[in-house]
């Protein structure tokens, strides 16, 4: 009779390591997969994602050996004129690898608006508001932002099927054009 229990025990052990494996399998496949939307360009395609900031993946501090003149005295990232701004991803929490960077954040990057351009004073709002959302909860240390990321020109496609990207340097960019910050993925919208 022991030895029935012993048996039935350990098979019931057995059978809860392998769903738990399995359960955490899937769960590492589906964090660490991103959907990558690929829009086509004029002379290549550009590669783009939606991440979710968090005050755990991502910082506006810099570590004093990658201070520049653009931070605060306790560097920290400031917005600079034209809407542009900076923000430290942690490598490891982002879904492309980045194997030619030491470093252990990558730089996301809001791209500069020419005040002259049309309507320009509306982006650099836009900007700014996008700036102090993630200042604010990076300060109170909680909730999230979701922003979408152009993975161009530092990408490099290693396979088509299924899509393989990796990182060529450690520069992403917060997705923009003429100016403007665009907040989905997918084709432009006119």
């Amino acid at each position: 009779m022991y030895i029935k229990r012993l048996a039935h025990l350990t098979m019931k052990i057995s059978y809860t390591i392998c769903i738990c494996i399995l359960l955490n399998i899937f769960f590492l496949a589906t964090m660490s997969a991103a959907e990558i939307h690929v829009s086509p360009g004029k002379y290549n395609d550009y590669y783009h994602l939606r991440f979710t900031l968090t005050p755990e993946n991502c910082s506006l501090s810099v570590s004093p050996t990658e201070r520049q003149h653009r931070y605060a005295n306790n560097n920290t990232y400031e917005l600079s004129e034209g809407g542009q701004f900076e923000v430290f991803i942690r490598k490891q929490a982002f879904p492309i690898p980045a194997p030619h960077t030491d470093s252990d954040y990558l730089i996301l990057r809001m791209p500069y608006t020419n005040p002259n351009l049309p309507e320009a004073n509306r982006h650099i709002a836009t900007k700014r508001a996008l700036f102090n959302q993630i200042q604010a909860m990076k300060s109170k240390g909680q909730g999230s932002v979701e922003v979408t990321i152009e993975l161009n020109p530092y990408v490099t496609v290693l396979k088509h099927e299924p899509l393989t990207l990796e990182l060529s340097g450690r520069n992403v960019f917060f997705r923009q054009a003429l100016g403007q910050y665009i907040d989905y993925v997918g084709p432009l919208k006119q």
